[in-house]
């Protein structure tokens, strides 16, 4: 078959290969249906080069340029020449050529893909802010009324404490008072008894003066 088409037995080997079809060498039989596939893969393999070589050609732009510049140039060298001052005109005319290649549209579908994803990312980042800053504020206000709900708390056991220490000062005191006034009775009660045994000694003590004085014989009586 190489001898068929035109081409060297290694190059049809390796167009084979690349269709997918193994063969060991040159000898080797080829079928019909074989000969259809590598029909097929050179008729793709071809287009698709053509197609590159079009989008390539198409993607370049070559812009060309021409500018004329007048230059004067003496006629000959030498004193004489210089001193009589005589010059010729000299055409310079310079070609430039430059090739510009169009932006890839894939490239271009690429970038726009790149900034809607950065986009999204970016709004992305934006909720999670909001949603990280809406966080801390529901924690600072639980935060704010948890403090105020505790401050509250202690305020109310501070009052009750508070009043548990007055009402024990206050019972404290009357318990003291009432000690005191009992204790004060006792001393009074037995002030007036001390007085009274006092008073029934006097008491006893003249009376036996009394009879004393009585029972004695009166002095410088008259007959």
């Amino acid at each position: 078959m190489a001898a068929d088409v035109g081409i060297p037995v290694e190059r049809l080997l390796e167009q084979l290969a690349q269709a997918g079809i193994e063969k060991s060498g040159g000898d080797d039989p080829i079928s019909t249906r074989e000969k259809l596939d590598l029909l097929n893969y050179l008729r793709q393999s071809h287009g698709k080069a053509a197609k590159e070589a079009k989008a390539e050609k198409s993607a370049k732009v070559t812009l060309k340029r021409k500018t004329t510049t007048q230059i004067k140039q003496p006629t000959s060298p030498g004193r004489a020449a210089r001193a009589a001052r005589t010059t010729k005109t000299v055409n310079v005319e310079v070609r430039r050529k430059r090739t510009y290649m169009k932006t890839d549209q894939s490239a271009e579908e690429k970038e726009r893909l790149l900034r809607e994803a950065e986009e999204a990312k970016r709004k992305l980042q934006e909720q999670e802010e909001q949603r990280r800053k809406a966080e801390e504020m529901e924690r600072a206000r639980r935060e704010a009324q948890e403090e105020m709900l505790r401050s509250k708390e202690e305020e109310r056991k501070r009052q009750e404490e508070a009043k548990r220490q007055a009402e024990e000062e206050s019972k404290a005191k009357a318990e003291a008072e009432e000690a005191q006034r009992k204790r004060d009775l006792e001393l009074a009660r037995r002030a007036q008894e001390q007085r009274k045994s006092q008073q029934e000694a006097r008491e006893r003590k003249e009376k036996a003066k009394r009879r004393a004085e009585a029972g004695k014989p009166g002095r410088g009586r008259r007959e």
